[in-house]
């Protein structure tokens, strides 16, 4: 979460293992990414993806991280910025996770396209932005807050994606779990707890018949209760 998977960063650090320098080399990635929207989007779209790129790492630190536009701007619309959220997306600089509300095998088709999140594509360039007493507090486990689990979150919706998973997360009108995918098997619901706790809203989805099980993802140790298997954060690659 504090170096997250940029060679260069990687590389920087196996050989230095220098915190320091891993931030600066972050920065400038960041930086690089704020050049190309800047040489590659439309004249007219670029104060308003840059924003939108900006936002990110503020609306993943609320307590509900769906992306809002009044967040990029006051009294901002998807008539404005949904084609900046776009080209973030289609430039692979961020990950758009999909809303549905039904839990049944088939999900691309209970998508609510007003609702969705945004995942930076690099969780150590998300925990960046943060800045370094963020990432001191994440290596001594003592960080605290909505920005812990922003963190958490956007550290297993990057394991999804590259395990090929369409990631997405479950909402309706009582509660949320924070991604939801689909294997041979059936939906899984997956929960993640940035230190550890009860999964009340994994739990009301287990108690469907349609769900053979689901994961709750946690800073401890593996276990099984009923239809919940516990994995620490590290196993979802595993998923």
């Amino acid at each position: 979460m504090v170096v997250g998977g940029m060679p260069a960063v990687v590389s920087a650090f196996v050989d230095r293992g220098h915190y320091g320098e891993v931030q600066a080399l972050q920065e400038a990635l960041v930086s690089d990414y704020i050049a190309d929207i800047h040489k590659y989007a439309d004249k007219t779209d670029i104060p308003k993806v840059e924003s939108c790129f900006r936002a990110i790492p503020r609306i993943l630190s609320k307590g509900n991280r769906k992306f809002k536009y009044a967040e990029v701007e006051a009294r901002g619309t998807a008539r404005k910025y949904l084609s900046s959220v776009e080209w973030i997306r289609d430039a692979r600089l961020a990950t758009l996770a999909e809303c549905v509300n039904v839990a049944l095998p088939g999900l691309s088709g209970y998508v609510r396209e007003e609702w969705f999140k945004l995942y930076l594509s690099d969780v150590g360039l998300l925990s960046s932005m943060f800045g370094m007493l963020t990432k001191r507090e994440l290596l001594d486990d003592t960080l605290k807050g909505n920005v812990k689990g922003g963190i958490y979150e956007n550290l297993i919706a990057g394991i999804l994606e590259r395990k090929g998973y369409a990631v997405r997360y479950y909402r309706n009108d009582d509660f949320e779990v924070e991604f939801i995918i689909e294997t041979e098997k059936g939906v899984v619901p997956i929960e993640v707890k940035s230190t550890t706790g009860r999964t009340l809203s994994l739990d009301k989805l287990l108690a469907n018949d349609e769900i053979a099980y689901g994961f709750k993802l946690t800073n401890g140790n593996v276990g099984v209760s009923g239809k919940k298997i516990t994995l620490p954060h590290y196993m979802a690659m595993f998923i």
